[in-house]
C-alpha cells in the first residue's frame, strides 16, 4: 500500500478514481491525449488504461512498469433501444436480439481477454517490467470495492431506492457478491 501513497494516477472516470483514492494514491482525471506528455513531464506518475491503449499511445516511451490487470475491468458494448422502439418490435425479434446479445457478450469477453494477454506480452516485449497484483493487494482492492467504490457509485446513482441501484442489486450483486443495503452500506454475500 505504501507504494501507492500520493502516486498521481490518471483515471478515466469516478469509479476507478474511487478505487485509486481508497488505495492512498492521488487520482487525476485528464483527457487521454494529455496522458503521454503528463507522464513525460512528471505531472503524472502512472495511469489506468487498457494494454492496447498504452501501446497505441506509446506509454512505453515514458513509463517502465506495468502492474495488473486490474480486477473487475472488462470490455463492454451495448445495444440500446428506447422503450417505445423496443416495445414496437415483435416478441420473436426481441427474443432473437436478446439471444444474440448473450452470444455477443461471450465473444466480447473472450476477445477482450485475448487482447489483454496479447497487449500485456507486447508491453513486456517493448521493455516494460510487469508485475501482477499480490494476493494481499487484490484483497485490499476487493475491500475497497465494498467500502468505497460501490457505495460511492450507489450514492451518485440516486441511492438505494433508485432504479439503477435496484437493477444493480437484482442483476449484478449476485455475480459480484456485493449488495447495496438500504442504509447505503454494501454487504458481502
Amino acid at each position: 500500500m505504501e507504494d501507492f501513497s500520493d502516486v498521481k494516477t490518471r483515471s478515466h472516470s469516478t469509479v476507478p478514481s474511487d478505487l485509486i483514492a481508497t488505495l492512498g494514491a492521488d487520482p487525476q482525471t485528464m483527457a487521454f491525449a494529455d496522458v503521454y506528455p503528463a507522464l513525460e513531464r512528471g505531472v503524472l506518475d502512472g495511469g489506468v488504461t487498457c494494454g492496447s491503449c498504452g501501446i497505441g499511445q506509446k506509454w512505453t516511451e515514458v513509463t517502465d512498469y506495468l502492474t495488473g490487470p486490474m480486477p473487475g475491468s472488462f470490455a463492454q458494448t451495448f445495444i440500446t433501444f428506447n422503450s417505445e422502439e423496443w416495445n414496437s418490435l415483435p416478441a420473436d425479434l426481441q427474443a432473437i436480439i436478446k439471444e444474440e446479445g448473450v452470444k455477443h457478450t461471450a465473444r466480447a469477453k473472450a476477445s477482450a481477454l485475448k487482447s489483454d494477454l496479447e497487449s500485456e506480452q507486447e508491453l513486456i516485449d517493448l521493455g516494460m517490467t510487469h508485475a501482477n497484483f499480490s494476493p494481499e493487494m487484490l484483497a485490499i482492492m476487493k475491500d475497497a470495492a465494498q467500502t468505497a467504490v460501490v457505495p460511492n457509485w450507489a450514492e451518485r446513482a440516486g441511492g438505494f431506492e433508485s432504479e439503477a441501484v435496484q437493477l444493480y442489486n437484482r442483476v449484478v450483486a449476485p455475480i459480484v457478491r456485493l449488495t447495496v443495503e438500504a442504509d447505503g452500506t454494501v454487504s458481502r454475500q
